[in-house]
């Protein structure tokens, strides 16, 4: 593939697209009873309780409560992982991690 054509592989990851498409259709809808609605339940609670990672929670790990909209991000030059991230409600996050665990810059208490 050393001399393959740009033109050719994006034929080829195209096709290989479409056709995976076309399987993800072709699969069965959701259940329509009671009784199948409840089979897959029980079988998704079984998958889970087996799954290696049943042990982890969710937890928050970042401005998850500013409201999602994202005003300002820059990068500190000559360092890649650490950024500051500021948001329109008034949050303003610090990383030296690449994002991993954020903390915030100005901590406003209430009067």
């Amino acid at each position: 593939m050393k001399n393959s054509n740009p033109i050719s592989l994006l034929v080829l990851f195209s096709g290989l697209f479409f056709v995976a498409t076309l399987q993800a259709r072709s699969q069965a809808g959701p259940p329509a009873d009671f009784a199948a609605k409840q089979a897959a339940w029980q079988a998704q609670q079984s998958m889970l309780a087996a799954s290696p990672f049943s042990g982890l929670q969710w937890r928050s790990v970042g401005p998850v409560v500013q409201g999602g909209r994202l005003v300002d991000m820059e990068v500190v030059p000559g360092q890649p992982y650490t950024f500051y991230a500021a948001y329109a409600s008034g949050g303003l996050w610090k990383t030296t991690n690449n994002g991993h665990t954020l903390y915030p810059c100005l901590i406003i208490s209430p009067a």
